[in-house]
């Protein structure tokens, strides 16, 4: 390579750095340009959020601000609660083997006796700690029927423990002990009966006339009252007809023992709430409107729409409910009532095996 080509490589190359140069300083003069930019944003931004704060903080001082309310200590910080407990769907009579649920429940006359005293226990010991915040002077039991496990189905006339008479004086004598053994804890207690149900009737078809009285929970009901002469602090209440309207604490409960309610695959609670529905549009221009609507028969204790209350059974899972893959633990459930706040503290009791809560009687022998 001659010195003349050699120089104007050289050139090349200097006017090729020169031009590299010139790219780099106008490629960094744009990012600067661009940060400027970017930076006069922010400090734009920042004013525009300063100046929202000031307004805000004019505006807050310019709202009047609410009186403030001195704490007053309450002469009376509480008013007398009723407790309520249901009692339903005892189904006294019915004999549940374990071996054919799989060991998911037991039911005798035996356990029923056991399951009602743990009942009463459990209702005794919460009632205690309740009154630490309450003074609870009234109970009222909710009595809704199906007391006996009865005939009306042919497998349960062949399986009973015995037969319906004799259930029904088992579950008067049980009833009433059971109310016997809560009575001394309260001032004033409230036993009011709706034995208007399906399993205890006479008639092989449910009928409406005369349906509390052409029942097995009408016996149920006078051995109980009978069981309880002696105690005056007792008032015992029977429904004549299929529904009671009874007040606890100022709020009106509508009771009745549910089997009316057309029901198809568990809970119908769309059943209920029409039922409801009829019931608050055919009283709502008189003095029988309610707030509350309680129930038993489907032996799943249960709060739907906030009134719409269900009980439990004593007796729990049988065999038919097994065989649709149902189960409902033996259950009932109590709650307190408050003169303003209506219901509150609802609670379902569950029932552990034996624990050897004493008896009324023997079970019949054959």
């Amino acid at each position: 390579m001659d010195d003349q080509t050699k120089q104007q490589l050289d050139a090349a190359e200097e006017r090729l750095q020169a031009k590299k140069q010139e790219e780099l300083v106008a490629h960094l003069r744009a990012r600067v340009q661009q940060a400027e930019g970017q930076l006069k944003g922010y400090q734009e931004s920042a004013g525009g959020m300063e100046e929202l704060y000031q307004s805000i903080a004019t505006a807050v001082q310019a709202v009047e601000p609410y009186p403030r309310v001195k704490y007053e200590r309450t002469k009376d910080p509480s008013r007398p609660v009723s407790l309520v407990a249901d009692l339903s769907d005892l189904h006294i009579g019915e004999v549940v083997n374990p071996a054919e649920v799989e060991g998911l429940n037991e039911f005798n006359w035996a356990v029923a006796q056991d399951r009602i005293f743990q009942y009463a226990k459990n209702l005794v010991k919460w009632s205690a700690v309740q009154r630490r915040a309450y003074p609870i002077e009234e109970l009222v039991i909710l009595g809704k029927g199906d007391y006996i496990s009865g005939s009306i189905h042919k497998e349960l006339e062949a399986t009973n423990e015995f037969p319906p008479p004799v259930q029904a004086v088992n579950a008067g004598h049980l009833v009433g002990e059971f109310t016997a053994r809560l009575a001394p804890h309260f001032e004033k207690v409230r036993f009011i009966g709706v034995g208007a149900d399906n399993h205890g009737r006479l008639q092989p078809k449910p009928q409406a006339k005369q349906k509390a009285q052409n029942n097995y929970s009408y016996v149920t009901h006078a051995v109980a009252k009978a069981y309880l002469k002696e105690h005056k602090n007792i008032e015992f209440i029977e429904a004549v007809g299929m529904k009671y309207l009874a007040d606890i604490q100022g709020w009106k409960f509508l009771i009745e023992h549910g089997d009316t309610i057309r029901a198809w695959s568990g809970l119908p609670a769309y059943g209920m709430a029409r039922t409801v529905g009829r019931e608050a549009t055919r009283r709502m221009r008189g003095s029988l409107g309610f707030d509350y609507y309680s129930i038993g028969h489907f032996h799943v204790p249960s709060v739907l729409e906030e009134r719409i209350l269900v009980n439990g059974s004593l007796s729990g899972t049988s065999e038919f409910d097994h065989s649709c893959g149902r189960h409902a633990a033996p259950s009932q459930v109590s709650y307190l009532v408050h003169p303003e706040w209506g219901l509150f503290n609802w609670i379902s009791w569950k029932f552990i095996k034996e624990r050897s809560c004493g008896k009324v009687a023997d079970a019949p022998k054959e």
